[in-house]
């Protein structure tokens, strides 16, 4: 995995279950990263590496221009 600082452990931990838990349903497109980073309350280049950790693990996709979605199956 990549490093992550607390701040993005945490934001990822958050995200990430929040995709397992069907918060975000398979397919669904995430909030762009200003509203993802205002919520998990970091940054936008932490959402941005959040979203590469979660792309390395296949639960995320981004179609550049278009967003980033959740894959419609789970690793």
């Amino acid at each position: 995995m990549r490093h992550l600082g607390p701040s993005a452990l945490r934001a990822y931990a958050t995200l990430r279950e929040q995709i397992l838990q069907h918060v975000y349903q398979p397919g669904e497109r995430l909030p762009s990263r200003s509203d993802l980073a205002l919520s998990l309350g970091v940054g936008t280049k932490t959402v941005a590496q959040v979203c590469a950790v979660l792309e390395d693990e296949g639960l995320v996709r981004t179609e550049w221009g278009h967003g980033t979605f959740v894959s419609r199956r789970m690793p």
